[in-house]
């Protein structure tokens, strides 16, 4: 499973939405924060995820569309 199918996998089980440090602690497979980062940015980019809040306190969700 890719770690943006692992993210989704996260959220779908998560409908309030996860931070980043969450979403980090919760996979399957360990990497730095960055990676994990730079994995939600390009979610976001192709509309797989939604964010809300700001900076360290962004909560990511999958869209209303497919919860």
């Amino acid at each position: 499973m890719s770690r943006a199918e692992q993210i989704k996998q996260l959220l779908a089980d998560n409908p309030d939405g996860l931070t980043a440090v969450e979403i980090r602690a919760r996979l399957l497979r360990q990497c730095p924060i960055s990676t994990v980062c730079a994995t939600l940015k390009g979610m976001i980019d192709v509309g797989a995820l939604e964010r809300d809040g700001t900076g360290r306190n962004y909560r990511y969700r999958l869209p209303a569309g497919t919860r």
